[in-house]
C-alpha cells in the first residue's frame, strides 16, 4: 500500500513538472533576415585556380538549399594597388573563379564583393601564408572495421603553427553483376562500353585543424585526419586520398576553431552553447549586417596516398528474370548473360549492372589512377 502511494505521488510530481515545460525558440531562429555566406580560399601559387562560393543563410526549418548569389562582382586587391578579378562559373550558380596567378606574398590582400542588388562587402587586410610540404600520409587498421588516416608535417623554420587540411577521397568499385550484352536499335549486341567499374570522389565536410603554437617545435605527428569505415565499401578495391594543407593566420585559425565547435557539438546540456561567428568580411552599406566566412589565402601543399586495404564485401543483386530473345527486346531490364546454348537470357534491373546508378560514380577513370 505504501509503495503504491509513493508511486502515485511520483506520477503527480512528474506530471506537474512536464506541464511546466514550454517550448523555447531562440530569437535568431524566428528572424526572416538572411545573411551573405562567403566560402573560398585564394591560391597564390600560380598553379591552381582559386574558387569563391557565395550563398545566403536559410532558416533551420527551411527545407530548401541555401540560395546562390549570382551576378556578383568579386575582386581581390593588395596594398600595392594590384587587382585581380574573378569570373562566374557558367554551369555552377553562385561560384566564381580566378585563373591561376602567382601572387606576391609580401603585401596584404583584401577582397571586394558587390552583389547584383548593389550591396558592397569588403574584408580586412590579410597576409597570405605559405605552407611547408607534407611529410607523409599514414594509416592504421582497426581490425576488419576500417582504417584511421593520419597526416604528418613540420616547419623547420618554426613559422607555420596554424594548420588546416582539406581532403578528397576517391575509390574504385564495381557493380554487383556484369553485363557484356545490350539492346541497340532492336538488336542484341556486344556492349561497347563497360559500365561495371566506376570511380567515385567525395569531399568530406569535417573541419580538420591543428596548432603547434603551444609546442616547442612546429611539428605535427600523426594528426587523426579521417576515418574510413569498412562498411562503406570504399576500401574493397582501391582507395585514394588527396590531402591539401593550408597554413592560416592566428585569426583565421580561431574562426575555423569556433566554426568546428559550433558544427560538431551534439546538442547535449554538457556542450558549450553555439557562439556567434565573427569573420573578417563586413558590409560597407550596413555595419550591423552579419556576414559569414573568412577571407584568406596562400600557397598550399598537396599529397596523394593510395591504400589497398581489402576491407568490405562485394555487394549482391539478384537475377530478376529469364527471358527469350523476343521478350528481351520488349523488356526494360538489362541483360546480364546469355544462357548458352539456349536462346534464353538472364535479366536484372539496370542498377545491378550499371555502376553509375549503383554507386553514383563515373565510368571515366581518373588520370592519376594507376
Amino acid at each position: 500500500m505504501i509503495r503504491q502511494s509513493l508511486y502515485a505521488v511520483m506520477v503527480i510530481i512528474l506530471g506537474g513538472i512536464a506541464s511546466c515545460i514550454d517550448p523555447f525558440n531562440p530569437p535568431e531562429v524566428l528572424l526572416n533576415d538572411t545573411y551573405l555566406v562567403y566560402d573560398g580560399y585564394i591560391n597564390a601559387s600560380g598553379t591552381d585556380t582559386s574558387w569563391v562560393n557565395l550563398t545566403r543563410t536559410v532558416q533551420l526549418s527551411d527545407p530548401n538549399f541555401a540560395p546562390k548569389e549570382v551576378g556578383a562582382t568579386i575582386q581581390i586587391e593588395n596594398e600595392l594597388g594590384e587587382t585581380f578579378s574573378f569570373q562566374p562559373v557558367t554551369n555552377k550558380p553562385g561560384s566564381y573563379f580566378l585563373p591561376p596567378v602567382a601572387l606576391n606574398l609580401e603585401p596584404a590582400y583584401r577582397i571586394n564583393i558587390k552583389l547584383a542588388n548593389g550591396r558592397n562587402y569588403q574584408s580586412e587586410w590579410e597576409y597570405f601564408r605559405e605552407s611547408p610540404p607534407l611529410d607523409s600520409i599514414t594509416y592504421t587498421r582497426n581490425g576488419r572495421d576500417g582504417i584511421q588516416i593520419y597526416v604528418n608535417t613540420h616547419d623547420p623554420n618554426n613559422q607555420s603553427k596554424f594548420y588546416k587540411w582539406n581532403l578528397v577521397e576517391t575509390w574504385e568499385y564495381i557493380s554487383p553483376l556484369f553485363s557484356q550484352l545490350e539492346v541497340v536499335d532492336g538488336l542484341i549486341v556486344e556492349r561497347q562500353q563497360e559500365i561495371n567499374r566506376c570511380w567515385h570522389s567525395v569531399t568530406p565536410t569535417n573541419i580538420s585543424i591543428f596548432t603547434t603554437a603551444s609546442l616547442s617545435q612546429d611539428v605535427v605527428r600523426s594528426f587523426p585526419l579521417h576515418y574510413v569505415n569498412a562498411s562503406s565499401n570504399k576500401l574493397l578495391l582501391a582507395y585514394s586520398i588527396e590531402v591539401t594543407q593550408q597554413v592560416l593566420t592566428r585569426e583565421a585559425f580561431e574562426y575555423w576553431s569556433e566554426l568546428a565547435r559550433n558544427n560538431e557539438t551534439n546538442g547535449s546540456i554538457f556542450d558549450p552553447f553555439p557562439s556567434q561567428l565573427t569573420g573578417n568580411i563586413r558590409s560597407l552599406d550596413n555595419p550591423q549586417e552579419r556576414v559569414m566566412g573568412f577571407f584568406s589565402g596562400g600557397v598550399t601543399q598537396s599529397m596523394r596516398r593510395f591504400i589497398y586495404a581489402g576491407l568490405g564485401r562485394l555487394e549482391e543483386c539478384s537475377i530478376t528474370d529469364t527471358l527469350t530473345r523476343i521478350e528481351v527486346l520488349e523488356s526494360d531490364m538489362a541483360i546480364v548473360h546469355k544462357i548458352e546454348p539456349t536462346e534464353l537470357y538472364w535479366m536484372a534491373d539496370h542498377s545491378c549492372i550499371d555502376c553509375r546508378i549503383w554507386g553514383g560514380g563515373t565510368i571515366v577513370k581518373p588520370d592519376y589512377w594507376p
